[in-house]
């Protein structure tokens, strides 16, 4: 589950992206390295951790984008020698 604060991006003030991992049994995963990587397609790019929060399975990280526009992200985790990516894309605005 990945969600974010504000709903919307915009490029005047970062936003909060929350992570909760669950594996199938619907247990928290711990222990991971959870990152969000990002790019425009000028070149723009960004790279935020995500790390563990207080509750078992959650991470948490900020983004500061620096242009409004379309941005295609990579939400990636390793654990255990194993990495999951994920692509999403964001609409950035004022």
């Amino acid at each position: 589950e990945l969600t974010s604060s504000p709903s919307e991006p915009r490029n005047s003030g970062e936003t909060e992206y929350v992570v909760r991992l669950v594996d199938q049994a619907g247990a928290p995963v711990t222990g991971a390295q959870v990152s969000l990587r990002g790019g425009m397609a000028d070149g723009m790019s960004v790279i935020a951790p995500l790390r563990p929060s207080r509750e078992a399975g959650v991470y948490r990280g900020r983004v500061l984008f620096t242009m409004e526009g379309r941005w295609e992200l990579t939400l990636r985790v390793s654990r255990e020698g194993k990495r999951l990516e994920l692509p999403l894309t964001e609409h950035v605005g004022r």
